[in-house]
């Protein structure tokens, strides 16, 4: 598999603390300058390299990975790391697939709001259709989006399972700016769930 990806390395002759990655893979949709951890957040590639000693900061453009050392590092060293972190990231599950770029192409120029409901409306609302239900915006503030769900959705058991592992998961991995994402949904006047809560089961008092 690692036979597969070519890495080519150049170092910037009129400005040697540069080197330059090339990738047979897109790295990252449009462009990304990393000059610390907070920059890094939600990029697993990026926080890999910044923790290499002798890295200042990396800039991420499409298949290249454009990387400043500090005065201290050797780029004999600092290369064939740097190579090692990127291959193993290419072959990993994190790296983006055809699918993801292109995703991540038809998210640009739109807000966080305009993001979330472009995912939600393609990726997230027909697999729930399935089950009679579907997955409303009601706001995005900050870094917090709030959902509600409606028909077999609403007071289903799987709920919990549908927001933590399908809806987070789709929402974060193509809009990290999200860190939060808060059901707003009452889900105890469900009328229809498509499973049955468990304390819906029980009988009442």
């Amino acid at each position: 598999m690692t036979d597969d990806v070519q890495i080519v390395s150049d170092i910037d002759l009129r400005s040697p603390m540069i080197c330059r990655f090339t990738t047979p893979r897109t790295l990252y949709v449009g462009t990304k300058t990393v000059n610390n951890a907070d920059d890094a957040k939600g990029l697993p590639l990026a926080e890999k390299l910044l923790r290499l000693w002798g890295v200042e900061k990396i800039q991420l453009i499409g298949h290249l990975l454009v990387v400043t050392k500090t005065a201290e590092g050797m780029w004999k060293d600092l290369a064939n790391e740097i190579e090692s972190i990127l291959t193993s990231y290419l072959i990993s599950t994190q790296a983006l697939t055809p699918d993801d770029v292109q995703e991540k192409m038809m998210l640009m120029g739109r807000s966080t709001k305009e993001k979330v409901q472009y995912l939600i409306d393609m990726q997230i609302n027909p697999g729930v259709a399935e089950h009679g239900g579907s997955v409303g915006v009601v706001d995005v503030k900050g870094d917090i989006l709030y959902l509600r769900l409606y028909g077999g959705c609403q007071g289903c058991g799987a709920a919990d399972f549908t927001l933590k592992q399908g809806i987070e998961t789709i929402v974060k991995r193509a809009v990290p700016e999200i860190g939060q994402i808060i059901d707003l949904t009452n889900h105890n006047a469900g009328l229809n769930p498509y499973y049955q809560r468990p304390d819906l089961d029980r009988p009442r008092r």
